[in-house]
């Protein structure tokens, strides 16, 4: 039970954190980044510790082996590396700032990996209630074994859709079509704005084979 307390607090805490964070990096008005980052970091040491009490235990009776491969403990290695990373990140406020043009968003990889951190976190708490509540254990490999069947079935649909993409590609490669171009004139681009001819590109024809509707 304190493990999904724990659990819920760090998420919330990370959720008021990061955007107080990002308001601060916008120049926007901000509360106090103190007290979340302060949860974070308990949270954070709980975790570690638990997990540092399991690889003990584990390690006396000579089973380490049984915890190195679950992939629950891995999950949590990488809830704790991620939160303490980017907790620390927001508390020495020194986010990753790669060079961009003008009008790019030099926060990116940031606002990428706290977006990544936030998944692993509500995985987290899927497998966590997996290991507590046997109604949802049962519904959840309901749905990994649905899953497992499906992946011949999306594997044989990929290749089909990528072949159909990669024959348009060619067939169009270097026409009239694809060299069409409205630089200079405004009320070609504005009427073409979005509309290029979807097998100039392999990327457009694979999304265009995938959704005949996409322009």
């Amino acid at each position: 039970m304190l493990d999904g307390i724990m659990l819920v607090t760090m998420i919330v805490c990370f959720e008021i954190g990061t955007i107080r964070f990002i308001d601060k990096l916008a120049e926007m008005p901000h509360r106090d980044l103190g007290p979340p980052l302060t949860m974070l970091y308990i949270t954070t040491a709980y975790f570690f510790l638990r997990e540092l009490i399991q690889v003990i235990a584990s390690t006396a009776l000579g089973t380490f082996t049984s915890w190195l491969y679950d992939t629950t403990n891995w999950l949590d290695v990488l809830v704790i590396t991620l939160v303490a990373y980017y907790s620390s990140t927001m508390a020495l406020q020194d986010p990753q700032v790669r060079k961009v043009e003008d009008g790019e968003d030099p926060y990116e990889a940031f606002r990428t990996g706290i977006a990544l951190t936030k998944g692993v976190l509500w995985t987290a708490v899927i497998f966590f209630l997996k290991s507590t509540q046997v109604d949802f254990a049962v519904f959840l490999n309901g749905v990994f074994y649905v899953v497992k069947r499906l992946v011949a079935f999306l594997l044989a649909i990929l290749v089909i859709l990528i072949a159909f993409a990669q024959m348009f590609w060619v067939v169009y490669l270097e026409q009239p079509v694809c060299k069409f171009s409205c630089e200079g004139n405004a009320l070609c681009e504005a009427q073409m704005e979005g509309c290029s001819y979807p097998h100039c590109e392999f990327k457009d024809s694979f999304l265009k084979a995938s959704a005949p509707s996409y322009c």
